[in-house]
């Protein structure tokens, strides 16, 4: 299931969205709503979306927008109906549209049913940059805008960076690129493995030292590592394998 977001603010753990649509064979979700701050001249050119008098436009075109968390409740409607595992899709998802969508499912609560339905997460960057390994030795672009435009022609980028557009191209970017479903199955990553990295990135802001990060890398720990400790068994796992003795001595820190 391809999805997308637009948002008002810079970084995952402030930006507000408001716009989110996804798609599904013929199947597809679009809300739109009002961000608490004020959209910038910058976030307007971005998502050709404005607010206007408390009401929001595109273009000349007034829109219906739905408070956020009624908007994440209609989401999970959506998902659910489908009554399959669903793996979300987006465009470099991993580095925006993923973090910002969970941190609204934790905000409001909803995070359990959504694991039910999403089994997983997958970043058309990453598996287009894989596909067309031609296309990345030469270091061409892979913004969306760049691909349509070089697969699709043109006019397929006209109104690119509307959410509900963004999907439309990006599906027929897919099927023209000819990426296979089972492509998209093995570079995804499971919604638990997705959930203990954004655990495990939060647990260790600002409490890593270069001291530290040079220690976990000679004691042979990378993310991954950490990820199935935290899964296995939380931080206390995490916490176990860092002090693991190795020749006496502890692999990390004994904190």
């Amino acid at each position: 299931m391809l999805d997308n977001t637009a948002r008002v603010g810079f970084g995952t753990e402030k930006a507000e969205i408001c716009q989110i649509s996804a798609k599904h064979k013929d199947a597809v979700f679009n809300a739109y709503s009002l961000p608490l701050k004020k959209m910038s001249q910058e976030a307007e050119n971005v998502t050709g979306l404005k607010i206007i008098r408390g009401e929001m436009f595109s273009g000349n075109e007034k829109l219906s927008t739905t408070p956020i968390k009624t908007v994440f409740e209609n989401f999970l409607i959506y998902l659910k109906s489908f009554n399959s595992p669903i793996i979300l899709i987006a465009h470099n998802g991993f580095r925006f549209d993923f973090p910002i969508i969970l941190r609204y499912l934790f905000q409001y609560k909803m995070m359990e049913q959504f694991k039910k339905t999403v089994v997983g997460f997958a970043d058309t960057l990453t598996i287009f940059k894989n596909f067309l390994t031609k296309r990345q030795e030469e270091k061409q672009s892979f913004k969306v805008e760049d691909l349509a435009r070089d697969f699709l022609g043109p006019e397929f980028t006209e109104g690119l960076h509307n959410a509900a557009q963004d999907i439309k191209i990006l599906s027929t970017l897919i099927d023209k690129i000819n990426v296979p479903n089972d492509k998209i199955i093995s570079m995804a990553k499971s919604t638990p493995f997705i959930l203990a990295d954004r655990a495990l990135k939060k647990y260790f802001k600002g409490a890593v030292t270069s001291v530290i990060a040079s220690k976990i890398a000679l004691g042979r720990i990378n993310l991954t590592t950490l990820k199935k400790a935290f899964q296995l068994g939380g931080y206390d796992s995490v916490k176990m394998l860092l002090a693991e003795n190795i020749n006496n001595k502890p692999r990390v820190t004994k904190k």
